[in-house]
């Protein structure tokens, strides 16, 4: 055999052991199940988010003793007196989209969430492009539309899960209890549409790849089942039991979607 034909044999061996069909075929998860890092972004939970990535608040704004209050208010976790004191801001700079958001941030904060909401609303009426104050009002919707699951109301659940994907296209977390909402009412295809979009923005959403082998299983796809419960074994082992037990018919719950 000549040099040049074992470079190419070589390279040939090189791509097989590279393949993905190669790696599951000796029993190993692809690296991207393993190793992928979830990439959709989150907003803020702790912090405002720095105003420098929305450009700042005007120096008028930045100057106001109220304001400034209402930033260490915050930051010191007293929710509510940050509140009255970006209220009092806010009566002299009405039009200011970063004001909003950061009083969205408080009230959420305070547990006041019907009035965040209004607020990264306003926010985004007086910045359409305000990026920070978008992701806040999806994580909004989402927690309003997992809290309806939790009450059993799995078809209430659906408009504001829907919302926080319009929000947050990115956000695997939404689209997976999408799923889990379309699912509960039996509306099997498009929570499978759902959940797959869940696990191709994060392939290392435990909840999603679970639920998605729930749902292969309701609608009869064991291979589908079968092929979940290779991937949720290495992320969740726990879980990949539960769905095992699922597949074998011993599980003492129906259709035990996580959320």
């Amino acid at each position: 055999m000549s040099l040049r034909q074992l470079r190419i044999w070589a390279w040939l061996v090189g791509l097989l052991l590279l393949s993905p069909a190669f790696t599951w075929a000796q029993g190993k998860a692809p690296e991207i199940i393993k190793g992928t890092k979830k990439i959709s972004p989150k907003p803020s939970q702790a912090k405002p988010a720095p105003a420098e990535k929305e450009g700042g608040p005007p120096q008028e704004l930045a100057a106001d003793p109220d304001y400034q209050q209402a930033l260490k208010q915050y930051q010191a976790g007293k929710y509510d007196q940050a509140v009255k004191a970006f209220r009092q801001a806010q009566k002299k700079h009405p039009a200011s989209a970063e004001l909003h958001y950061q009083l969205g941030l408080a009230q959420a904060a305070s547990g006041d969430l019907e009035q965040a909401k209004a607020s990264f609303q306003e926010a985004l009426r007086l910045k359409p492009d305000y990026a920070a104050a978008r992701l806040g009002l999806g994580k909004l919707f989402g927690q309003e539309g997992v809290s309806l699951l939790k009450q059993g109301n799995s078809a209430g659940a659906e408009g504001p899960l829907r919302e926080a994907i319009t929000q947050n296209p990115q956000d695997d977390a939404a689209y997976a209890n999408l799923g889990v909402a379309l699912a509960q009412q039996e509306r099997f295809r498009e929570a499978l549409e759902a959940l797959k979009a869940a696990v191709d923005l994060n392939p290392n959403n435990p909840k999603a790849q679970f639920n998605l082998g729930v749902t292969y299983y309701l609608l009869g796809n064991k291979d589908g089942a079968s092929q979940q419960y290779a991937i949720i074994s290495l992320l969740d082992p726990e879980a990949g039991e539960e769905l095992f037990r699922l597949i074998q018919r011993t599980s003492q719950v129906a259709a035990p979607f996580r959320y």
